[in-house]
């Protein structure tokens, strides 16, 4: 195989050589490209499913006991203190 072909010159795809660092990029660029896109789509999905889960939690915690948001309070803090969790999921 020839170098042009490893590259992906021959078949229409971009080259390392066509490629940006994102560093070099300006900063709309940045926001308008593909992967922060669905990246932020993604995301908001998701928090828009654990805002909601936290919200219905807690009429089922109150069903169960937690009269004074105790668990609910737990719950809330976790959610975004996970994000230090994070490194360990792949140690």
């Amino acid at each position: 195989a020839s170098k042009d072909k490893i590259s992906g010159e021959q078949d229409g795809s971009p080259s390392e050589a066509d490629y940006v660092l994102i560093a070099d990029r300006s900063p709309m660029d940045q926001l308008l490209s593909w992967p922060f896109i669905m990246l932020t789509l993604f995301f908001s999905i998701n928090m828009v499913s654990t805002n909601w889960s936290l919200a219905t939690a807690a009429d089922f915690l109150a069903s169960l006991g937690d009269t004074n948001g105790k668990y609910l309070s737990l719950f809330t803090i976790m959610q975004p203190a996970s994000i230090f969790a994070l490194p360990l999921v792949d140690a």
